[in-house]
């Protein structure tokens, strides 16, 4: 309908129609969403999102024969997130993301996986000694949006996996959509801790997460994985402010693992240092001793020689940080 020579947004026919082929995207009618996007592309080949959703249901149009020789269960579901990596490179230089058709397609991949890993677990012996489909099964019902069921799938696999770090990193990413805010900043600080490298930042979009991974990428241009700066930063702005109470046998680890650090630390060149996690991982264990002797079993020497020693690594960063903090 017109209203003074102006077409309304809402009675564009092409938006009804890419609207119609999304619907079929997220239900794997690929056949029937290019016949639309095909046409639409005729009558209105710049109209947004027209070229987004062609383009995204050719490519898994190309692959569908290949699915369809998989058996069901794990290998098709292995298969369907494999290709989504290749897929989301795709989308990133095609500027698809963030469109319409990408979240429906999103969502058909994710569900037709889920689906699959789970008959696969109906089939299993044992599921929980497969943990990275639990994880990947995590994952496919968190882009659902299900973090109800994401977190009971996640919190069944930790009961045999206490220390993953990818898993306690899925937690604290579904715990934080759910508003649980404090468990979820003790999972993310906890995942960090243990292994940055095992955590895929492209999963998290916990706000931050997102805060954190900007900071270190300032700060730490040319040190190596960001990942790696994720808590130490987290402990300076204090976003990691949820803490859990150390035991003496967590201590002494910590302490350990410091030392070997050092040992590694002291040997290598200032470029050396830039280009590996030892610094990181050594400031950051420091820091959980720091936590621990001064908050938990204060001990004022022991938290003057931590502080001396982490000005000493990184004197940019840490001397306007203890400048206002009181031992």
């Amino acid at each position: 309908m017109e209203e003074n020579g102006q077409l309304h947004f809402s009675d564009d026919p092409i938006i009804p129609g890419l609207n119609e082929a999304c619907s079929l995207i997220e239900t794997g009618q690929l056949e029937s969403a290019l016949l639309i996007l095909d046409g639409l592309l005729n009558k209105a080949p710049d109209a947004p999102g027209i070229e987004a959703g062609y383009r995204i249901a050719r490519f898994w149009l190309n692959r569908a024969e290949n699915i369809n020789d998989i058996p069901d269960g794990k290998d098709t579901a292995d298969f369907l997130l494999e290709e989504w990596q290749i897929f989301l490179d795709y989308a990133r230089s095609n500027n698809l993301l963030n469109t319409h058709p990408f979240h429906a397609i999103e969502k058909y991949i994710h569900y037709t996986a889920g689906e699959n890993y789970k008959l696969a677990f109906k089939n299993a012996d044992n599921p929980t000694n497969n943990i990275d489909a639990i994880l990947k099964l995590a994952i496919c019902f968190m882009k659902l949006g299900d973090y109800n069921l994401t977190i009971d799938t996640l919190e069944y696999a930790r009961s045999s996996s206490t220390a993953n770090p990818e898993l306690l990193a899925l937690l604290g990413e579904s715990y934080y959509h759910r508003r649980d805010i404090p468990k979820a900043l003790l999972l993310f600080r906890e995942a960090f801790f243990i292994d940055p490298t095992k955590i895929d930042l492209n999963i998290l979009t916990a706000e931050p997460i997102i805060r954190l991974k900007e900071i270190a990428a300032e700060e730490k241009t040319g040190w190596g994985d960001v990942k790696e700066w994720i808590p130490v930063f987290g402990h300076l702005t204090d976003i990691f402010y949820v803490k859990r109470h150390l035991t003496m046998q967590a201590v002494d680890l910590i302490t350990k693992d410091i030392y070997t650090l050092e040992k590694t630390y002291q040997t290598m060149s200032a470029d050396r240092v830039r280009g590996t996690n030892t610094a990181p991982r050594l400031i950051n264990k420091y820091l959980w001793l720091f936590d621990f002797y001064k908050e938990q079993n204060y001990n004022f020497e022991n938290l003057s020689d931590i502080r001396s020693r982490l000005i000493e690594i990184d004197k940019k960063l840490f001397v306007p940080y203890f400048k206002n903090i009181k031992l």
